[in-house]
């Protein structure tokens, strides 16, 4: 089986964009289905490195959709304090990926992200936020030996209102991949 295999999407280029016209359609359509939206998830690839991410999140929270969720590896906000303020100032919820703490357990991204992650930990989980949600990825030889240090942040952290497992899965991806013996929440939440 293939370990430390490039999962994430660190790397992710600029690609197919919508626009921000496109976006507030959506949105628009998605409000006049629902009433009022309890959330939308800006995902796919890295949003933060679309050019109208900002204006999209604003737009989102001008239609009083309860949770403006940012799905992100934390690289711009840890080397953009524009859009860090601008953030700040938004309030979106952050959905952040957090694979642990030693710089080995980012050698299955394309770029290390650990920098990122602990610059980035104490502000996405700042008491100012709605929801604050790590999402490590989690790989046998890679971080399985971090979920504990994850459930139980460092002092100087504050607590998270959730973290959101994903074991990794490769199906499809690799040819020497045994489906069965993948990683599975309850696998390691025994350990």
């Amino acid at each position: 089986m293939q370990h430390g295999v490039p999962l994430c999407f660190a790397n992710a280029g600029r690609g197919f964009n919508l626009t921000l016209e496109e976006v507030e359609g959506m949105l628009d359509h998605l409000v006049a289905t629902e009433g009022t939206p309890e959330v939308v998830q800006f995902s796919g690839g890295e949003p933060s490195i679309h050019p109208q991410i900002v204006p999209m999140m604003r737009a989102a929270k001008a239609r009083n959709i309860r949770y403006v969720m940012l799905n992100t590896n934390g690289k711009r906000i840890a080397d953009d304090d524009t859009f860090l303020a601008e953030l700040a100032d938004i309030r979106p919820s952050i959905y952040f990926q957090f694979d642990g703490f030693a710089s080995e357990t980012y050698r299955f991204c394309v770029v290390s992200l650990t920098f990122s992650s602990r610059r980035c930990a104490p502000w996405i989980a700042g008491s100012h936020r709605s929801v604050r949600m790590l999402v490590p990825a989690i790989e046998r030889g890679v971080n399985l030996h971090e979920v504990g240090a994850i459930v139980h942040l460092p002092s100087g952290i504050p607590p998270c209102a959730a973290i959101n497992f994903q074991p990794a899965f490769h199906a499809g991806r690799y040819d020497e991949h045994d489906p069965l013996q993948r990683l599975t929440i309850p696998t390691f939440s025994r350990r």
